[in-house]
């Protein structure tokens, strides 16, 4: 026991001397060894998120505390009056990581973030000291696990985000080159097919001209916040795209009525790193599932997001001309109206004199 207590006595030694002075500002924080970044999800649970994926719901503001220059307190800037604690307040290994409201002076919701540059940092529990944030790698969660200064898990790399603005989600510019607008989706691995709908309302991967799909293989891609999107058939925009169930990998993707609003039918568009015109489609509640096409049977389903899998991506072809001809179309109704206008007036003209 006494070695072992000597043991942390060293280690903590060596991580003190070779720590660096982390700054108050807003960070993502990236696993040394996954490369996922935290995530503050809808619930407050905190997830891990694909990296280099962006979302608001990634930034962290980093606030040093007047005690101790390496002591944090750590809020996302999605929910900047909660800050980063345990479940259930409880340092117990294997609990929850969440964000709680609480008094950023209480020592349960304040970190010492302390390591080595090159390797990463430890984010410790001011309260439950020896408990550090980790992810459980074979259960995809971020959890408290017992201090293990050998255990790459537990180390983070804090990777500072240069928008001068950023203390909130609004300010936060989120990179994409996708623009607003009508779309035909295809599979990168089988671009000659399309994403449709069919009768059914299940969403499929056909030839753009099968049978067995209700709508045309057009989609409408409308921003709806920061980064986010809803994709709805060109001729049904109330019907959007959605899985057909919350919770398991490998259910179906459907179309249905909802409100635009919820983030159960709002997706992250994520451009792939090795072709700029290819994107994964990530829901924005499920975050880390992703829209995933099976080449054997040609089924679109939820399936666990990874980083470039060619299963995973979508290309994303734009349909200008269709804009264009719904303008001039509309363009055609006004002139159209307008000339209808003038005929009744002159109708209308004309029987009035007849009749003075």
């Amino acid at each position: 026991m006494m070695f072992n207590n000597l043991l942390c006595l060293i280690s903590f030694l060596v991580v003190s001397t070779c720590a660096r002075a982390l700054k108050s500002g807003i960070y993502r924080i990236e696993n040394a060894v996954t490369h996922d970044v935290l995530l503050c999800g809808p619930d407050g649970k905190v997830l891990p998120f694909p990296s280099p994926a962006y979302h608001p719901a990634t930034f962290w503001k980093v606030a040093v505390t007047e005690e101790e220059p390496d002591v944090f307190t750590v809020s996302p800037i999605v929910q900047d009056d909660k800050l980063l604690s345990f479940a259930d307040d409880n340092g117990h290994p294997g609990n929850d990581v969440v964000v709680a409201p609480g008094d950023p002076f209480y020592p349960a919701l304040q970190w010492r973030i302390s390591g080595r540059d090159e390797e990463g940092l430890w984010i410790e529990n001011r309260l439950f000291r020896y408990t550090h944030i980790g992810q459980d790698l074979g259960n995809r969660r971020i959890v408290a696990q017992a201090a293990d200064w050998e255990s790459p898990n537990q180390l983070w790399r804090f990777v500072l985000v240069n928008w001068v603005a950023a203390e909130h989600q609004d300010n936060v510019q989120v990179p994409t080159s996708l623009v607003p607008g009508y779309y035909r989706i295809k599979p990168l691995i089988e671009d000659t097919l399309a994403l449709v709908a069919g009768t059914d309302r299940k969403v499929r991967v056909l030839h753009p001209d099968a049978p067995g799909s209700i709508f045309p293989p057009v989609w409408f891609v409308r921003p709806v916040g920061p980064g986010t999107f809803t994709v709805a058939p060109m001729t049904q925009p109330r019907e959007l795209l959605a899985f057909g169930d919350d919770n398991i990998p490998g259910v179906d993707v459907v179309i249905r009525p909802d409100d635009p609003n919820n983030s159960r039918v709002q997706w992250l568009l994520r451009s792939s790193e090795d072709n700029d015109g290819a994107f994964s489609i990530i829901n924005t509640y499920l975050y880390g599932m992703s829209l995933g096409f099976n080449p054997y049977n040609g089924k679109v389903e939820a399936a666990r997001a990874e980083q470039d899998n060619p299963t995973q991506l979508w290309i994303f072809e734009p349909l200008n001309s269709l804009v264009e001809e719904e303008t001039s179309q509309e363009d055609s109704l006004a002139v159209e109206s307008k000339a209808q206008f003038f005929d009744l007036f002159s109708e209308l003209a004309a029987f009035i004199t007849a009749r003075i």
